[in-house]
């Protein structure tokens, strides 16, 4: 008898690999359950990457019942990735779980210890209380898990959510930085064989905390990506240089930096203390023999260790072959000289700096001056922002755009900078993906003036001031163009002169067929119209309108047909209503539901909400997994 498909397709692995890699795990979940064979087949994928917290909406919820914890022991060999907080991680992983009796009717609280699989540190501290004891009831039932050999990607969190806090079980206290930081290292050992780690709010009070965590991270000798966020509430002066110091040479990426100061924290202050972390730094330092040579991308997060030019040079000269480059809301020294990092990376590709307010490092320009001795055509992204109270010389973003003008994909400007200068990106970057200007205004005139040299823009956000003669009219006199007049009115030379240029720009638009994401706004005194509504919105004439449309009134929307790939529009990418909103029986409803298929409705405001077919609804869930 032939084989059915099912039964062939459970038969062969790599199939079922595919099949499951295309699933949610609620859907695998009960194709689990209805056999041995679909379950052999399917537990691959479904333990492959576990997500554990005790919301099971979020996650993976192993603690609802003892079957959970024991489906796990039986196939934690087929875990490669893990994300969880610290509390819940230890939980799982030394195999403990509590659960009620029902023989047991006094029993209304449900409690976890940890086991004694492995033992950590804690002798090393002396004078410190054991801070591991917790009230258990008579039935616990201890599961030990075999070894994770195959787990190489783990991410910790050791700031507690809401719904962690709500938590039934009574588990060990991990609101003390120093105990997290034990339970860390004694992790660490346990897992030798991890190439990626995140450690997520992870909170350093002192010095001893510090090198007990830095030893761990030398000893990962397998380590490729590494990525620490520090809370940001109490801050160890210096934690990130020495962090960076205690790197293992296997690194190839690296992030470190402070969380948002707003981040939910809930650690207490019983093991604060301060330290020579300067005298740590150099201590690691000295015991390097060689450089970080494998790092490619470096990423410094509100970075603010007071460390002097040369101090910050040192940094750079450890990782010589770096292609990626972000230093985010960080403070550069003052007096740092781009072209020095240019010298010491010059592998350098991708470069990214948002500056804070009061860096006094960003007067000096330096990423610009990065890219400058640099290689020709070898930045491919470039992000850089300044100040409001700061000017960036349009002569400079030129020279620095034309010399890696056949190089960049991607470039975000947050500065004030001329509209020449930002005409030169689209103009002369053939390979552009990606535009974002912030702060600055691109006149129409220089938008619409030479050729796009790049086909291929994905994503396109830009500031346009749209010059109308209502800027040249008194203050008390309002100003209506004539093709929102009813009935309209012949276009005046200096409309007619207008929308020229609007439908070059358009046109410019319509040729970008790969594009996804189109946003555009004008300046908030560039209004063409008196308004009494609150928005700020102010509409592209004829964008959204179709040709003909209306009599007298100007509609480009046909020549945008080729964006075939259009997701996600906005800014000033609305109608020319008073409301903003489309008519159900618009033509252009029935226009953007044909030639923009891909369309995201749930940002598009202004399409009539009873026309979305609803195929193209997009209703946001978060999928529910259960063990079994």
């Amino acid at each position: 008898m032939e084989p059915s498909a099912s039964a062939r397709l459970f038969g062969i692995p790599e199939l079922a690999s595919i099949v499951g890699s295309h699933l949610k795990k609620k859907d695998i979940s009960p194709l689990m359950m209805t056999s041995r064979r679909m379950h052999e087949a399917m537990a691959p994928i479904f333990y492959k990457n576990l997500i554990t917290t005790y919301d099971s909406s979020r996650g993976t919820n192993l603690q609802e019942s003892p079957d959970g914890l024991n489906a796990l022991a039986r196939n934690i060999h087929y875990v490669k990735s893990w994300s969880s907080s610290l509390l819940f991680f230890v939980y799982y992983y030394h195999a403990t779980t509590a659960y009620y009796d029902s023989n047991n009717t006094n029993s209304t609280t449900a409690t976890a210890t940890i086991s004694s699989l492995v033992t950590l540190p804690t002798e090393t501290i002396p004078g410190t209380p054991q801070q591991f004891s917790s009230k258990t009831l008579d039935l616990v039932q201890l599961v030990p898990l075999p070894a994770m050999t195959r787990l190489t990607k783990l991410k910790l969190t050791f700031s507690l959510g809401l719904f962690e806090l709500r938590c039934p079980y009574n588990l060990p206290n991990y609101n003390n930085p120093q105990t997290s930081a034990i339970r860390l290292c004694g992790l660490l050992q346990l897992l030798p064989q991890l190439c990626d780690l995140s450690l997520c709010t992870l909170s350093v009070r002192n010095s001893w905390s510090a090198q007990l965590i830095t030893s761990a991270l030398l000893g990962m000798t397998n380590l490729k990506q590494l990525r620490i966020t520090l809370a940001g509430k109490v801050r160890y002066p210096g934690i990130i240089t020495l962090l960076f110091f205690s790197c293992p040479p296997s690194i190839e990426r690296l992030h470190i930096g402070f969380a948002h100061p707003r981040e939910f924290e809930i650690f207490d202050d019983s093991d604060m203390g301060t330290g020579e972390v300067e005298q740590d730094a150099e201590r690691l330092f000295s015991r390097r023999t060689s450089p970080l040579i494998n790092i490619r991308e470096l990423t410094l997060v509100r970075w603010t260790d007071r460390t002097t030019t040369e101090e910050f040079l040192s940094i750079f000269r450890q990782c010589p072959g770096l292609e990626k480059l972000d230093i985010i809301f960080s403070v550069v020294p003052a007096g740092v000289d781009g072209a020095d990092i240019g010298r010491i990376c010059p592998n350098l590709r991708d470069i990214v700096y948002l500056g804070p307010d009061d860096d006094p490092g960003g007067k000096e320009m330096w990423p610009l001056k990065v890219m400058e001795v640099l290689p020709e055509a070898q930045i491919e992204t470039l992000a850089f922002s300044w100040t409001l109270n700061r000017q960036v010389e349009g002569t400079v973003v030129r020279t620095t755009i034309l010399r890696h003008s056949h190089s960049l994909r991607k470039i975000r400007i947050t500065a004030h900078i001329t509209s020449s200068a930002i005409r030169m990106i689209p103009e002369t970057c053939g390979v552009l993906e990606a535009i974002h200007i912030l702060r600055s205004t691109i006149d129409l005139s220089d938008a619409a003036g030479s050729p796009w040299a790049s086909s291929k823009i994905i994503r396109l956000s830009l500031s346009v001031a749209v010059t109308m003669p209502s800027l040249s009219l008194p203050a008390d006199i309002q100003y209506i163009p004539s093709y929102l007049k009813t009935p309209p009115t012949p276009l005046s030379q200096d409309e007619e002169h207008i929308f020229t240029q609007l439908e070059v720009f358009y046109r410019q638009i319509g040729k970008q067929t790969n594009m996804e994401a189109l946003r555009l706004d004008r300046p908030a005194n560039n209004k063409p119209i008196a308004r009494n509504l609150a928005g700020e919105k102010v509409p592209f004439p004829g964008l959204l309108s179709l040709k003909g449309n209306v009599a007298g009134r100007p509609g480009y929307l046909d020549l945008l047909g080729g964006l075939s790939q259009l997701k996600n529009v906005g800014k000033g990418v609305v109608p020319e209503t008073w409301d903003y909103k489309m008519a159900e029986c618009a033509p252009e409803v029935d226009w953007i539901l044909e030639h923009w298929p891909r369309l995201s409705f749930d940002v598009c405001s202004f399409f009539p909400r009873s026309r979305v077919p609803p195929h193209r609804v997009h209703i946001p869930s978060h999928y529910a997994v259960y063990v079994v």
